[in-house]
């Protein structure tokens, strides 16, 4: 969900593929935020499926990384550039979320877990933004992955295929703890498995150009999000139904990665709220961070109480003003993020490309 480059308007009728990756975001993070906010303040929470949308960014997430890779491999960038560029992006922004919440937090107390938390290195159960903990394995590892894929090319999706169902034989068989970060959508580390396919795209792309067909689209969609409400109903199922669950899970995996696949190629697809969205998924990361914090000040100053649906209308009239306020905060950062890099720059390091 961090911002990797600001999102530019674009007078072509044509949608860019940077437009179409933001306007997913756009949505992605708006379901997330929904969903959150609903399941908090609203009489039940709305079908937005935020958490399954969250596969939607370990996709993005990989497809970003490896262009960034690739970019700084033809410049010969260091490879400690590479881990300081995403360990600004990430961290000054997560820090400041991190002191409000604990500035907020009277019940809070210094622990080992409190350190795990930032740094972003609690790779089990953080008790918040578990999509950062889960990410951070993502960014120390794509170089890694980068270069497998350089090396063997299309060849390295049967090597993560692989991998992945061997860790999902094994874990099980260990009697491996169900955790956020170890387990996304029933499925051992697929968040990791998502991720490895994204920075695949590129060169899926290159071997077989992507159907501009909308009704495959249209078809994805329907199966991802049936599978995805089929999911989230059995999780009130007694465990013999976990097969079950795990097998649709398998089947919303694969759909949300053909959708996001075809839906960030296919140029000729109308986009309503196009501008607004783009901006919104440009800044996704803060968005991500804040939003919780957010809904907690608007039910700390009475503007909203208990569980009813205005609560949901109140917080959408107040979204414009917070999310000027992530605008404004994530610029701050990325300022910062530019003075420290130039500070960073001439340091010597090892090359990505081994």
């Amino acid at each position: 969900m961090t911002q990797a480059d600001s999102y530019t308007g674009s007078r072509c009728h044509v949608s860019t593929n940077r437009e179409l990756t933001s306007y997913l975001k756009g949505i992605a993070i708006l379901c997330v935020v929904s969903g959150h906010f609903s399941q908090r303040f609203m009489p039940a929470e709305l079908p937005t499926y935020g958490n399954h949308l969250i596969a939607v960014f370990f996709l993005l997430s990989g497809f970003g990384l490896y262009h960034s890779l690739k970019k700084s491999d033809a410049s010969c960038e260091p490879l400690f550039q590479f881990y300081l560029k995403r360990f600004l992006r990430i961290f000054p922004l997560y820090w400041v979320s991190f002191f409000i919440d604990l500035g907020f937090d009277s019940s809070a107390t210094f622990s080992r877990d409190m350190v795990y938390d930032f740094f972003l290195i609690n790779f089990t159960d953080p008790p918040r933004v578990w999509f950062l903990h889960a990410l951070i394995p993502c960014y120390v590892f794509a170089p890694a992955v980068y270069n497998l894929i350089r090396k063997y090319g299309l060849r390295s999706l049967y090597i993560f295929i692989g991998v992945f169902t061997a860790l999902n034989i094994i874990m099980p068989a260990m009697d491996a703890p169900d955790v956020r970060c170890w387990i996304y959508r029933d499925i051992y580390f697929s968040e990791y498995f998502l991720f490895c396919v994204g920075m695949l795209f590129p060169l899926l792309k290159e071997a077989v150009m992507p159907s501009q067909n909308r009704i495959y689209l249209a078809l994805l969609f329907i199966v991802m999000m049936i599978s995805a409400a089929l999911t989230t109903e059995i999780n009130y199922f007694p465990d013999v139904q976990l097969d079950i669950k795990t097998a649709i899970s398998i089947i919303f995996i694969f759909t949300t990665t053909a959708f996001v696949y075809l839906f960030i190629f296919n140029s000729t697809l109308t986009l309503p709220f196009k501008k607004t969205l783009c901006r919104i998924g440009a800044y996704t990361y803060s968005i991500y961070l804040f939003e919780g914090m957010f809904a907690t000040a608007l039910y700390d100053f009475n503007i909203i109480s208990g569980k009813y649906l205005v609560n949901g209308l109140i917080f959408a009239v107040f979204f414009p003003l917070f999310f000027m306020f992530c605008v404004f905060i994530e610029n701050l950062s990325s300022n910062g993020y530019i003075l420290a890099r130039r500070v960073f720059i001439s340091r010597p390091a090892v090359s990505i490309q081994k």
